[in-house]
């Protein structure tokens, strides 16, 4: 079969047997057209869907166009613990061993088939290592591991590949077909040159979604295609960074990424056991997109301008969430802020998703563990916040010739969601968490520590996803 490119517009010209062969396994519920609808378009009856969507697929019966409007993308299909920027290069133990996650579960309002997943070996920062590594893997579509089906990747027609030192792979597709609410699995076997070597994990295991590894300092145990992997909580795991698959939807559910700090990334949130291990936005948006959560702690604007190797996947995504910001403010200034950002999402924009800034959360110190408002001190960069805050509820005005930041107000200036600004808009996560409008004081209990919310703030946060009109 050949490659299937990112989206098949079928009409007269080409639409044939390769192309209904490609589609056989995609179009198989009972609520979509049939394979022997496509091959056979006369016989769209009542008791069939006959799509009309923006794209439409259109087959001729020899006499008529019936435009049935299937498109098939490839595009992210699930929600689950992927951190798509790499974690941290984690000093091994071990020689290798078989790693289970991250979880991943299917949002589509269709078939998925021909997934893909991604596997790196450099850690957030794009520090490349620590060593040279050898991968196989095996997706497994279910939670109980007895019972689950598993289906090998191949890379380059090959069960395993060596990643090399800052490199990247893509699997082949794989031809497994899942829908909405099944969960995906990747049972990763890496081995490494030598104990203690290292590995660039990918991500953090949590126990509740049955992810965790078995491994040895002498023989690995390869278990991608049976046996039961040992359940592990609060482990840096590895696996893929993101998955891709042909998806035949209708309406079409819009994918999400986020990028940024600890804040995004739910530090501070207590809710653990869930996909993504929690945090505002994935409180917010709740198991409805698919989503690449690609925030890690540390994170700050002026090392995100270094960092297009790690987001290559967000090219994937319709809108992509930047929460820089917090980790700056104390030491740059209000103009190397924005300059950063604007390099930042410059760069994101042109790989394709609208890009959203959201607005920085308060930093303070308390007498009391931050339970009451009134014994909170105001951080001394809140004038920065604030400043910068205020500019991204304006638009993020721009000189329309230069495209360089200009102070909030200025009448000609171009905004967010005008091209060629990059910035489709922003995201209020601030007002939601502090006493007032750029007060610098969290609501009470809102954090125990002045900069990361509690699971109370993170909850109180995600009210700003409560609609996702906007984004469509």
């Amino acid at each position: 079969m050949s490659q299937i490119p990112d989206q098949l517009n079928f009409t007269s010209g080409s639409f044939d047997n390769d192309n209904i062969v490609r589609l056989k396994r995609l179009i198989s519920l009972g609520s979509y057209v049939s394979v022997a609808d496509l091959e056979t378009p006369s016989a769209l009856n009542a008791g069939k869907t006959a799509y009309t969507s923006d794209a439409g697929l259109q087959v001729s019966d020899g006499v008529s166009w019936a435009a049935v409007g299937l498109v098939a993308r490839e595009a992210p299909f699930a929600t689950g613990n992927i951190a798509g920027t790499g974690n941290v290069a984690q000093a091994a133990t071990f020689l290798g061993g078989t790693f289970r996650g991250p979880k991943m579960v299917v949002v589509s309002n269709g078939p998925v088939s021909e997934c893909r997943f991604l596997f790196r070996n450099f850690n957030a920062n794009d520090t490349a290592g620590p060593a040279i590594y050898t991968i196989g893997c095996t997706v497994e579509v279910g939670t109980n591991q007895a019972t689950s089906l598993k289906y090998p990747l191949t890379f380059a027609g090959k069960l395993t590949t060596v990643i090399d030192l800052g490199g990247q792979i893509w699997s082949d597709p794989v031809n497994i077909d899942v829908i909405a609410g099944d969960a995906v699995y990747a049972r990763t076997f890496l081995t490494i040159p030598t104990v203690g070597a290292g590995y660039a994990s990918t991500f953090v295991s949590t126990l509740g979604n049955g992810e965790g590894y078995d491994v040895s300092q002498t023989v690995p145990p390869d278990n991608r295609n049976s046996g039961t992997i040992t359940p592990v909580g609060d482990a840096n795991a590895y696996g893929p960074v993101a998955a891709l698959g042909l998806v035949i939807e209708r309406p079409r559910v819009l994918a999400f990424g986020l990028v940024g700090d600890s804040i995004i990334s739910g530090v501070g949130d207590e809710v653990i056991t869930q996909l993504y291990r929690g945090g505002w936005a994935v409180r917010g948006f709740n198991n409805r997109v698919p989503l690449y959560q690609s925030s890690r702690s540390g994170a700050t604007a002026v090392l995100s301008v270094l960092l297009y190797r790690g987001r290559t996947h967000l090219r994937y995504c319709d809108h992509v969430f930047t929460a820089y910001g917090v980790n700056d403010i104390a030491g740059s200034t209000v103009a190397q802020i924005q300059a950063y950002w604007l390099t930042a999402w410059r760069s994101m924009r042109a790989m394709g998703p609208k890009i959203w800034q959201v607005t920085i959360t308060p930093v303070s110190t308390s007498s009391d563990g931050w339970v009451t408002t009134v014994n909170q001190t105001v951080g001394a960069a809140n004038s920065k916040r604030s400043e910068l805050n205020d500019w991204l509820r304006d638009g993020a005005p721009l000189d329309p010739a230069a495209l360089t930041a200009v102070t909030s107000g200025t009448a000609s200036a171009l905004r967010a969601g005008t091209y060629p600004h990059p910035l489709a808009g922003f995201v209020e996560l601030a007002d939601y968490v502090e006493t007032a409008r750029n007060s610098g004081i969290w609501k009470a209990a809102y954090t125990a520590d002045g900069t990361h919310p509690t699971a109370a703030g993170h909850i109180a946060g995600s009210a700003t996803l409560a609609s996702l009109t906007r984004f469509v």
